[in-house]
């Protein structure tokens, strides 16, 4: 698994065939074309970075706007499309996630497919490095020394392996 660490700069253009969702429509009074008040939620490895505006009455949104955030260790980009519900919560529309490990430019003008249904303009700009990621894991009680296991995407070292402490009592 690769990380990122650096700047990302991220445009968010557009959206089409956003369709709305039965909770989307819960609240929704008129019969006729059923629309939605979408907004984007930006993150990173499941921590929000950024909003867009919403936009009102529309499965067709344009946004244009642009974001700039610092990433240390980054997994993955994720985009939610929400419809701002006149009563809370907000509902969920539509999603994707984009591993920063699949992203090989350092700018990318992409269409990316949304689930259920959709598709959202970006364009996005990383500055930085990847790396490989490396874990460490303390273990009680393990009979050898040092145990290696090594992998293409994860390297796990046991360190200070010790057997647990015995109080003893003295009467």
């Amino acid at each position: 698994m690769k990380f990122f660490n650096g700047s990302m700069t991220l445009k968010i253009c557009e959206a089409h065939d956003l369709k709305p969702t039965d909770c989307s429509t819960r609240h929704q009074i008129a019969k006729g074309a059923l629309l939605i008040d979408p907004y984007i939620s930006v993150d990173v490895d499941d921590n929000e970075v950024a909003r867009t505006t919403t936009k009102t009455k529309t499965l067709t949104p344009v946004w244009n706007e642009n974001f700039v955030t610092e990433v240390h260790n980054g997994r993955t980009i994720g985009l939610t499309v929400f419809h701002d519900a006149a009563i809370p919560p907000d509902d969920f529309v539509a999603n994707c996630s984009i591993p920063f490990e699949e992203i090989k430019e350092k700018t990318n003008d992409l269409w990316v497919d949304l689930e259920p249904n959709g598709q959202i303009h970006i364009v996005l700009e990383l500055q930085g490095s990847t790396s490989e990621g490396v874990f460490g894991i303390k273990a009680i009680n393990v009979k050898c020394a040092h145990v290696w296991f090594t992998n293409a995407a994860i390297k796990v070292l046991l360190l200070n392996v010790q057997a647990p402490k015995r109080m003893v009592v003295k009467r």
